[in-house]
């Protein structure tokens, strides 16, 4: 425990629905803590725990990634580590100097330029003079504003302010560096840049990192915490069940289909997960798509389609049978087929697929199914794209 700068016991956090009950709550507690009562350990009326009797540590060298669904209590744990609200019962400790970006433009006086705020925030940090002078020019090139700099920071787009806030907090120096899911608003650029540094941080420093991107979560955490409802679901190093725990809590959506005529699709599965409703499947394992269909005898050629979707229904990768030239006739009752991909290169996270078939002379839609299957890649894979290309390697 020498090494540890991050230190999370028993934390528990409660807020109240109703505003005029939590003012009165407020005052309460106010008066509780000056006569040293203990505060009360169930909740009132209108109250609920935001957070649940939360444990955790991070050592130096470590990246404790945190997800899970809006609502699960994140915000709200990085606020109580950072000391902007209090706990109600456990205890949150960090040791050394903080570098923390947890909420846009926070510490920036927008009536001061870039170039004031810098300073500000540097005497707010306890950065000596001498270490500024050698910095500031870094801290600005990170920035990218260099056109900027010398205009008040109310002029000012969201993703400038981060790029300030993120250039200061790095050039600190920090023992501990905490980001909330603030560098979503950045540009691609940038944030390449950003996760980068946060990267060579890691090496010297305890990094509390929150994220919806499960690839960036993948690619820079040593250790995943997943909350759900203010309660520990997940805590480990075990990166990708985490992973797969979190994404278990979004229900695939429900199997939608259109259809031409008395044409319909009718089994629409992965291979030996027929009785799976969301299966694990590792990156880069083989999978077999089985699909089932009956069409009217005059569509007398078929091409079929079979779409991957991300969790936003996102089209990231198609394979088709035109593609391959692979002909289908339909000479039988029910047509039966078996698509075999040998490697999944999809990066961990939650996919749909969808199947369409067409009348291959007209081009016209027959049938289709929308989110017919769903499944979870997991896995730790480096690259922040959804799909990672295998390629033979060779030095030359």
């Amino acid at each position: 425990m020498a090494d540890t700068l991050i230190l999370a016991s028993g934390l528990k956090k409660r807020f109240s629905r109703d505003l005029k009950r939590s003012l009165r709550y407020a005052v309460t507690d106010c008066i509780n803590d000056l006569l040293l009562r203990r505060p009360e350990a169930a909740l009132r009326p209108s109250e609920f725990w935001a957070l649940d009797d939360v444990s955790f540590a991070v050592a130096r060298g470590d990246t404790l990634g945190v997800i899970g669904p809006n609502g699960a209590g994140k915000s709200t744990l990085l606020k109580l580590l950072t000391g902007i609200i209090r706990p109600d019962a456990g205890m949150a400790q960090i040791r050394g100097r903080v570098g923390a970006l947890i909420e846009l433009g926070a510490g920036f006086n927008p009536l001061l330029t870039g170039r004031e705020n810098i300073l500000a925030n540097a005497a707010l940090l306890g950065i000596s003079r001498a270490k500024l002078r050698r910095d500031f020019d870094s801290i600005v090139a990170f920035s990218g504003l260099e056109q900027f700099i010398d205009s008040p920071v109310r002029s000012y787009s969201s993703g400038m302010k981060v790029r300030l806030g993120f250039a200061i907090a790095i050039h600190t120096d920090p023992d501990v560096l905490i980001i909330d899911e603030v560098l979503a608003v950045g540009d691609a650029g940038f944030r390449a840049k950003c996760y980068n540094a946060i990267f060579e941080i890691s090496k010297r420093a305890a990094v509390l990192f929150v994220s919806h991107s499960l690839q960036h979560v993948a690619r820079i955490c040593s250790s995943v915490l997943v909350l759900k409802a203010g309660k520990v679901e997940y805590l480990g190093t075990e990166v990708d069940r985490g992973l797969a725990k979190y994404l278990s809590f979004f229900e695939t959506q429900d199997a939608q289909d259109i259809c031409l005529d008395s044409s319909r699709i009718t089994a629409f599965c992965l291979a030996g997960f027929e009785n799976e409703p969301h299966p694990e499947l590792p990156f880069g394992s083989p999978i077999e798509i089985v699909l089932k269909a009956a069409v009217e005898r005059r569509h007398k050629q078929l091409e079929c389609n079979v779409s991957f979707l991300n969790k936003g229904v996102e089209l990231l990768a198609q394979c088709s049978s035109r593609n391959h030239a692979f002909h289908i006739s339909n000479d039988s009752d029910e047509l039966r087929l078996r698509i075999a991909l040998p490697n999944l290169h999809l990066s961990p996270g939650y996919y749909t697929l969808s199947a369409t078939i067409r009348d291959a002379q007209s081009g016209t839609i027959i049938c289709w199914r929308q989110a017919g299957v769903s499944f979870y890649v997991t896995g730790r894979i480096v690259g922040d794209a959804p799909v990672q290309l295998q390629g033979e390697w060779s030095i030359l």
